[in-house]
């Protein structure tokens, strides 16, 4: 259902092992036996989805769970989270981030080849309607970037891949800092700062 969701033409769907696919029926190619290859995995929602106005349409943000089922025993893998942006009834952009290490076990010696490199991270230029919600940073979103240390608005502004969207209790930013690509979320309730995750690969640094 999500590859008949993504527009036909001109959207991308990045992975974090599989990297970036283009247009509806190349990630209907990738990600109907990719899904099929991996049927025991489940996908735990570990908050409520969240909506936000990006100033085009809609984006959405969801944190789940990998979970293996092996028979009677439930075997939780990587966190991850995925960012969807939706424009005119299609989804335009999806990215999972997770960390792969856990799956990037290098090849024996003897066949001396090696683990699959980590794949570019496709740019995209970002274009929001001045005064959206979804770019409507507050102060108080600085402050938590700034206080926290957190890689949204500081560090790697520079390198957003993606808009930073805020509905005033709910904030996340994409972005890659270095060979590290990952997205922060941060949640807030009564102008504090109640929740921050921050999702990366650990792949490239180790």
């Amino acid at each position: 259902m999500l590859a008949d969701f993504m527009a036909p033409e001109g959207s991308i769907y990045f992975d974090a092992i599989f990297g970036a696919h283009h247009g509806q029926a190349a990630v209907r190619a990738w990600l109907v036996p990719a899904m099929a290859e991996i049927e025991f995995i489940e996908f735990v929602p570990m908050a409520e989805s969240v909506v936000f106005d990006d100033g085009e349409g809609e984006s959405t943000l969801d944190e789940w769970q990998m979970v293996a089922n092996m028979g009677e025993e439930k075997i939780p893998v990587s966190r991850g989270v995925s960012v969807r942006r939706h424009s005119a009834g299609w989804i335009t952009w999806a990215r999972d981030v997770y960390d792969t290490a856990a799956f990037r076990q290098p090849p024996p010696p003897e066949m001396e080849i090696e683990a699959a490199p980590l794949p570019d991270c496709p740019q995209v230029d970002w274009r929001v309607h001045e005064g959206a919600t979804a770019l409507a940073l507050s102060e108080r979103a600085n402050d938590w970037a700034a206080g926290t240390g957190a890689p949204v608005e500081g560090s790697v502004a520079d390198r957003p891949s993606g808009p930073l969207l805020f509905d005033g209790t709910t904030a996340v930013q994409e972005w890659i800092q270095g060979p590290l690509r990952g997205t922060s979320v941060r949640r807030f309730a009564d102008g504090w700062l109640t929740y921050a995750a921050d999702y990366f690969d650990t792949t490239a640094i180790v």
